[in-house]
C-alpha cells in the first residue's frame, strides 16, 4: 500500500492540482476549480465508503475481482481525460481565453494558430 501510494503522490497526485488550475479559462476558473474538487472529495468518499463493502466476506466478497472494477473505471476515466483535457504547452492564458471563447474542442487546442482577437464575453441575458 505504502509503494502504491508513494508512486501516486510522486505521479498523478502531483499533476492534477496544475492542470485543474491551468486548463480552465480563466473568468471560470474559481468556480471550475471547486467543482473539481467538491467532485473529487465526492467521490473519494464514496470509495472509501463503498470499498470496505466489496472486500467484506458477508457483504460483496468481491475479492481480487474488485481489480476489474477499478480497471474499467480507470479506462473510463483515462478516455475521458484523454478526449477532454487540452494541450496547454507554451500557451498564455490569453490564447487559452481566445480558444474557449471560439467554442474549440480540447483536441484541437495543440495544433490551432491563435489570431490574438480577443471575442467579447456576451452574457445570456444580453444576448
Amino acid at each position: 500500500m505504502i509503494i502504491v501510494y508513494e508512486s501516486y503522490a510522486l505521479s498523478v497526485g502531483a499533476v492534477y492540482p496544475v492542470i485543474a488550475s491551468e486548463a480552465s479559462s480563466v473568468r471560470l476558473r474559481a468556480v471550475s476549480n471547486s467543482i473539481g474538487f467538491v467532485s473529487q472529495f465526492f467521490a473519494s468518499w464514496l470509495f472509501g465508503f463503498t470499498v470496505p463493502y466489496m472486500f467484506g466476506a458477508d457483504t460483496g466478497n468481491l475479492g481480487g475481482k474488485c481489480g476489474f472494477i477499478f480497471a474499467g473505471l480507470s479506462i473510463i476515466c483515462g478516455v475521458i481525460s484523454w478526449v477532454d483535457v487540452p494541450e496547454t504547452k507554451n500557451r498564455t492564458y490569453a490564447e487559452l481565453d481566445e480558444m474557449y471563447e471560439m467554442n474549440l474542442p480540447t483536441r484541437q487546442f495543440k495544433d490551432f494558430v491563435c489570431t490574438g482577437i480577443q471575442v467579447p464575453y456576451i452574457k445570456s441575458e444580453d444576448a
